[in-house]
């Protein structure tokens, strides 16, 4: 599982980035699934990307400007 997440100024913009992520299409079954979800925390609005399945190793692309949040192999 590798998750990465990027703070939004206005929370319009971030669910118009995660929402972008689904014209991507990136899920293979059992091998690669991408989600992309707002949250606010704090009054701060956050997206997460999510990706897991078997393809990946907890080394994925980290883009930019995001941060690391979790990366596992297992």
């Amino acid at each position: 599982m590798f998750i990465q997440r990027k703070k939004f100024d206005h929370a319009s913009l971030a669910y118009e980035v995660a929402n972008s992520f689904k014209s991507f299409d990136l899920h293979m079954p059992g091998l690669v699934t991408a989600i992309a979800a707002v949250r606010e925390i704090d009054g701060e609005h956050w997206v997460y990307v999510t990706t897991e399945g078997d393809l990946v190793e907890g080394n994925q692309f980290l883009l930019p400007e995001y941060d690391l949040v979790l990366a596992t192999d297992s």
